[in-house]
């Protein structure tokens, strides 16, 4: 997190493992000469100029984990350059750079300029960039998340049994395609993953086809040995209830995306406990993943779907689901951080170890961030009413899979923006849940779905609170 507001240099140095490639020398910022001839005094230009810089050096020493010798070379060079380049020219370089942070500092540029050029106060006219930029730096989560968001009825339920449908909002997380599928090149394989499960290909114990006159002497080989199989029916065996093969037919969406995370969930809740999806579903669904993306990819695809979340208008009942394969991204407290930001509250009372995980997380990194929130957790929230073993023997029931229960609460000022996107210019509507659909209930109608908005906003309006998607929901035709 950012000292003292200045530039993150190295999110956690104390674990974090010595540099492969030795020390990379970066300037300081201390070193920085921001004395710069400015254009006729354009402040606005070089605070843009110092907040593009900030950016460069935390994203070359703790944003890029994949720096080497030349590129850390080249970084040097583009901090020297930028430092350097006419306003003009740096006005460019934001344009063509496709990080949401140059596109945030650009916005800030233009927004300063424009109340320079109406005040001709050229240290007045800094005010608003500052502030502005000490907003982007209490940011928290992924600046590469991005997400798009619909109104959608939301089910819940109570002791009695189901409620009758309120608005709900859902987002769906996005991240970047090419770094999506550089994630997954860098995952382990289906074979490497059955190998720690036991499985052992030909080439394991020194077979080789080429060492064999007759190519039915190999195989007998492999038999004889019991290896050589595919590692899908190894693992088959391996668990009660996850079943590989089908694992991998759910991977894709019918337009060969990636799966709704949602519905991928949905989809495998047969497959035994979570925790065996979540730890043989990467591996096994990585290379028809990694097909999907690539053709993504090449039809113009630009983002990948990774995960959603989805809860009432009023905060109630929030639910994140992440692509397991994408798991330890903080995905999901980014998901969850956008949910909150559209909101103004949380409220659960049960969850996942997973989601009483990401919600405690979230609060660790609004603290971290200087970012006003209340977060009360009832302490009985905190003891499961399952051990971990019951859980596991127990999957089926429902609280084996939610065993935390409790009142869990998070609140924070309205109009507080926690993600680096904040509520995207149009919400569009979709007018079932994805459980309603599996349940063959018919969709809400548009009047349905007002009523449900009008009735959100009667209550939004007793509680003081007014939020950006009030006003950009798109009502026109499907």
């Amino acid at each position: 997190m950012p000292p003292n507001g200045g530039p993150r240099i190295r999110l956690q140095p104390d674990t974090q493992p010595p540099d492969q490639y030795g020390e990379v020398n970066y300037p300081e910022e201390a070193d920085i000469d921001y004395e710069i001839d400015m254009d006729e005094g354009d402040v606005c230009c070089e605070k843009a100029r110092k907040a593009f810089l900030e950016y460069m050096m935390w994203a070359a020493n703790a944003g890029n984990q994949e720096i080497n010798p030349a590129n850390a070379k080249q970084m040097e060079w583009m901090i020297e350059a930028i430092g350097e380049m006419p306003c003009e020219e740096l006005y460019a370089l934001l344009e063509r750079n496709q990080s949401q942070r140059a596109k945030d500092i650009l916005a800030i540029w233009d927004g300063c300029s424009t109340e320079k050029n109406s005040q001709m106060d050229f240290t007045a006219s800094a005010d608003p960039f500052e502030a502005a930029w000490d907003i982007m730096q209490k940011q928290i989560g992924r600046e590469d998340f991005t997400y798009g968001m619909q109104i959608q009825p939301h089910l819940m339920s109570n002791q009695m049994g189901n409620m009758p449908a309120e608005l709900g909002l859902r987002v769906g997380g996005q991240m970047p395609i090419r770094q999506a599928i550089s994630h997954l090149q860098d995952s382990e394989s289906i074979e490497d993953f059955a190998r720690k499960k036991g499985w052992e290909s030909a080439e394991d114990v020194g077979l080789r086809i080429e060492d064999f006159e007759d190519e039915d002497d190999f195989f007998e080989a492999q038999a004889e040995m019991g290896v050589g199989y595919p590692p899908e029916d190894h693992l088959e065996g391996e668990y009660r209830y996850f079943r590989p093969r089908e694992a991998q037919d759910l991977a894709l969406s019918p337009r060969g995306s990636l799966s709704d995370p949602e519905i991928l969930r949905l989809n495998m809740e047969g497959f035994g406990h979570p925790n065996d999806t979540r730890e043989a579903f990467p591996s096994v669904a990585r290379d028809i993943m990694l097909d999907g993306l690539d053709n993504r990819l090449e039809a113009g695809a630009k983002l990948a779907p990774v995960s959603v979340g989805s809860i009432s208008a009023m905060g109630q009942g929030p639910m994140i689901d992440v692509n397991p394969a994408f798991a330890g991204m903080g995905l999901g407290t980014s998901t969850l951080a956008a949910l909150l930001e559209n909101t103004g509250r949380l409220q659960e009372h049960y969850m996942s170890p997973g989601g009483l995980a990401t919600l405690e997380g979230l609060g660790t990194k609004l603290d971290a961030a200087g970012i006003e929130h209340r977060l009360n957790i009832d302490p009985r929230a905190r003891r499961p009413v399952m051990n971990e073993e019951q859980q596991m023997t127990n999957w089926q029931e429902s609280e084996a899979r939610y065993p935390h229960q409790g009142n869990v609460q998070m609140t924070i000022p309205q109009d507080t923006q926690l993600t680096h996107q904040g509520t995207p210019e149009h919400v569009d509507r979709v007018k079932h849940s994805v459980n309603q659909q599996i349940d063959g209930e018919p969709a809400s109608t548009d009047e349905e779905l007002k009523t449900m908005f009008d009735r959100a906003m009667r209550n939004s309006n007793q509680m003081r609170q007014k939020f950006p998607w009030h006003d950009r929901i798109t009502w026109g035709e499907d």
